[in-house]
């Protein structure tokens, strides 16, 4: 090989193989983080629609027990206005 024999050859071929090297971990290591990154959001992202589902389904078991409480209402209402003749 020509670098081989050549003192100013295998320096430069040395020097790209580093430089390429250093390119290649940095690659690894943006990739990496941008990884990491990913999962982060997406735990968090996870999290908050958990947390949100909670807040909706108490929310919706709200809803529920009024619904069931006015459906009450309204059966003893009817009952007392025809309990006075009055039909509703």
């Amino acid at each position: 090989m020509v670098a081989q024999n050549n003192e100013c050859m295998s320096s430069a071929v040395e020097s790209l193989y580093l430089s390429n090297t250093d390119e290649n971990i940095r690659k690894v290591a943006r990739e990496h983080d941008d990884f990491l990154r990913y999962q982060a959001k997406r735990e968090a992202t996870i999290k908050e629609l958990t947390d949100e589902n909670a807040t909706l389904a108490d929310e919706n078991a709200t809803l529920t027990d009024e619904n069931a409480t006015l459906a009450d209402e309204i059966t003893r209402l009817r009952k007392l206005l025809e309990d006075n003749g009055i039909k509703p």
